[in-house]
């Protein structure tokens, strides 16, 4: 039981050496009286944001395929672009020929 003390001891004592550990366990202690279910809950996206700030990250811009360059002129031959809007329709362009172009 001794150890389970030490060991207990030697964690509160390492989080009071954190700077800014004090003000923290004065919000969790104040918070967990009112709200024992937000505590949990702060807790749990705590824990997801170290998770994730700690996880292996992806690299998108990786090229795995290699193409030659016969292979990449072929491609840009047969790529075809495609409109960056729709047609007008018949209403559409009539609404635009009425429409009055400022010069100058």
């Amino acid at each position: 039981m001794s150890s389970v003390s030490a060991i207990f001891s030697l964690f509160t004592n390492g989080v009071h050496a954190l700077p800014g550990s004090a003000i923290a366990i004065d919000y969790i202690k104040n918070s967990y009286q009112n709200d024992r279910f937000r505590v949990v809950l702060e807790l749990a996206l705590a824990d997801y944001a170290v998770k994730y700030m700690l996880s292996t990250k992806y690299r998108i811009d990786t090229n795995d395929i290699q193409l030659t360059e016969k292979e990449i002129d072929d491609h840009i031959a047969d790529w075809q672009p495609e409109p960056l809007v729709q047609p007008l329709s018949d209403i559409q362009r009539m609404e635009f020929d009425r429409t009055q172009v400022i010069v100058g």
